[in-house]
């Protein structure tokens, strides 16, 4: 689970769902948004800001690797790309235009790019 077998476009999907996750417009509330997503908006809007600049583990298997266990910034970061593109996915209260707005490739392109960087 990182992004470094994302090529540049899928790289810029990832970010824009981030960033769109980070405005506050597609979660129904603020209360409510640290509950989905397992960090808050400011974690989430400093990830986004300097993606893909920043380091991610693997979250199937922690016990495997480590760094896992020892690099909580790094879970953070892929907490905050797993959440922001599953809550994208199925958590659909948003409009379309506040898709477009926000993310330039269709609903089944980021699951795709969700896909590939789950591995």
């Amino acid at each position: 689970m990182t992004s470094k077998n994302l090529y540049k476009q899928e790289k810029k999907v990832v970010k824009e769902c981030l960033l769109a996750i980070a405005s506050g417009n597609f979660l129904d509330d603020d209360w409510e948004f640290e509950t989905l997503m397992g960090i808050t908006l400011k974690e989430t809007n400093l990830i986004a800001i300097n993606y893909p600049n920043i380091q991610e583990v693997c979250l199937k298997n922690p016990s495997t690797n480590s760094s896992c266990n020892n690099n909580r910034v790094a879970q953070l970061n892929s907490i905050a790309i797993n959440n922001s593109m599953n809550n994208l996915i199925g958590y659909q209260k948003w409009s379309t235009n506040l898709w477009s707005e926000h993310i330039s490739v269709s609903i089944d392109e980021v699951e795709r790019v969700f896909k590939k960087w789950k591995g």
